[in-house]
């Protein structure tokens, strides 16, 4: 027997009446008919949400109290999107940073990486990261509060990196903060201005809170995540810098070490682009020989959109030998500009950053 006012328990089973709703849309939110009485509604007595208020059934259709929204645990596929608010302003990483603490604004889409983001399900959650940066949207501190930031960080699994999404009474995605389902991704102040920040705000139904997403091209540095991964963490050690080239260069020059090896573990080159697999090798073993060198540094500048590349050939050693080496080739207005972080930590009195083939303090000759 249905009462109004009677206490509500959902059964587990699927097919008996008392476990059978109706859903309407009411243009405010979603209501639950029960389908023992369509004038009774899943109804939070008195309108209070608490923490483990029980709900009940009452003949209060447009009360807000039987008016709820629906959270979504997977809806979204796992993948790159554009996310784009109902001011038709995007997600964006300020600046198009690598760095953690960067900011998240909204801006006028400009089909930049900084304006695409991979959405990974995580338990019921989903992750927002940049897919350029390998960076988390997060909510600076894990806050809660009104006006709380919203920056990228490196992902650490925390709670504020998790996303619980909503459909609001537009059809779109809201996206709130796992330590609390009130407080979403909004732009300061509802703006509609390109440029605006960010922020956790109070659930509103605001055109700033309700997102839709568009697929986008996988994005890859690399083509390989784990390199891409290595990139973002290089950039976390190096800071942020007026010249990000040279102070690449130079944190691999002289924060690895050199340690003599053949250029493969086999002795053999392999074919196709080998210097994904030995800047993986530089960063994990924290040493390694010229190849190794260059590579790491070769796909530092890549990532900041250097036209770079492993030279490889030989040069003049100290005692007038010819030795196998590599060193990073960059292309730029015309010139063909050379840097060699493993020279620089080897001969450190000279400078191997940014030179051409003529002024290099040695000759470098390519493999024929």
């Amino acid at each position: 027997m249905v009462n109004d006012g009677g206490s509500l328990a959902f059964a587990s089973d699927g097919t008996a009446n008392n476990a059978i709703w109706k859903i309407a849309y009411t243009g405010e939110g979603l209501t639950f008919a029960s389908a023992l009485s369509a004038k009774l509604f899943v109804t939070v007595p008195g309108g209070v949400a608490e923490e483990g208020a029980a709900l009940s059934l009452a003949d209060a259709a447009k009360s807000p109290a039987s008016l709820f929204r629906a959270a979504i645990t997977h809806v979204i596929d796992d993948g790159c999107y554009v996310i784009t608010n109902a001011y038709d302003k995007v997600l964006a990483v300020s600046s198009a940073s690598f760095f953690s603490g960067a900011n998240v604004k909204q801006k006028t889409a400009d089909g930049t990486l900084a304006q695409t983001f991979y959405i990974k399900n995580v338990d019921g959650y989903v992750q927002i990261t940049n897919s350029k940066s390998f960076k988390a949207v997060d909510v600076s501190g894990g806050s809660t509060a009104e006006g709380a930031n919203i920056q990228q960080y490196t992902p650490n699994g925390t709670a504020a990196q998790l996303w619980v999404v909503s459909v609001d009474d537009r059809g779109g995605l809201v996206f709130a903060t796992s330590n609390d389902a009130t407080m979403v991704l909004s732009a300061e102040g509802d703006s509609n201005e390109s440029g605006a920040n960010v922020a956790l705000s109070k659930f509103a139904g605001l055109q700033s809170q309700s997102w839709s997403l568009s697929t986008a091209e996988n994005y890859s540095i690399s083509g390989d995540v784990e390199l891409d991964e290595i990139i973002s963490k290089c950039w976390d050690k190096i800071g942020q810098h007026s010249d990000m080239l040279s102070n690449a260069f130079y944190y691999v020059a002289y924060q690895y070490k050199y340690m003599g090896q053949s250029r493969y573990p086999d002795g053999v080159m392999p074919e196709g682009d080998f210097s994904i697999g030995f800047a993986k090798e530089m960063y994990k073993n924290g040493k390694g020989n010229c190849y190794r060198f260059a590579s790491l540094f070769c796909w530092l500048a890549k990532s900041i959109g250097y036209d770079a590349r492993v030279a490889n050939g030989w040069v003049t050693n100290r005692y007038g030998n010819h030795v196998d080496h590599g060193w990073v080739e960059i292309k730029w207005k015309g010139q063909k500009i050379v840097c060699d972080p493993e020279m620089q930590y080897d001969y450190p009195s000279y400078n191997w950053y940014w030179q051409t083939y003529d002024t290099s303090p040695t000759e470098y000759h390519f493999f024929t």
